[in-house]
């Protein structure tokens, strides 16, 4: 039970919220040797990581978004399109 002005905690929301922090550190420690191979190909593989509620990892890769700078993600769709993460949260929102 939740006391007076006190706001309940979504899980889901929690997830979403650890998942951007994670993505947000992985992007601000790509290498500059990384950072020169994306600007030379569009994106650049920066490793396998696990997500919070998974039960695997998945390659990630970081790309410019003309919004939100330089971030990472995985490959989404039977295309494997890399989408920003936060463009596709704003869009859902």
């Amino acid at each position: 039970m939740a006391i007076s002005g006190e706001r309940r905690i979504d899980p889901i929301e929690e997830q979403v919220s650890r998942r951007n922090t994670i993505l947000r550190e992985l992007a601000a420690n790509i290498s500059s040797y990384h950072i020169l191979k994306l600007r030379l190909s569009g994106y650049v593989y920066v490793g396998d990581h696990k997500l919070p509620g998974w039960s695997g990892e998945l390659p990630f890769y970081a790309f410019e978004c003309q919004k939100h700078g330089v971030v990472v993600n995985y490959p989404t769709g039977y295309e494997e399109r890399l989408e920003c993460p936060f463009c596709s949260e704003e869009e859902n929102a």
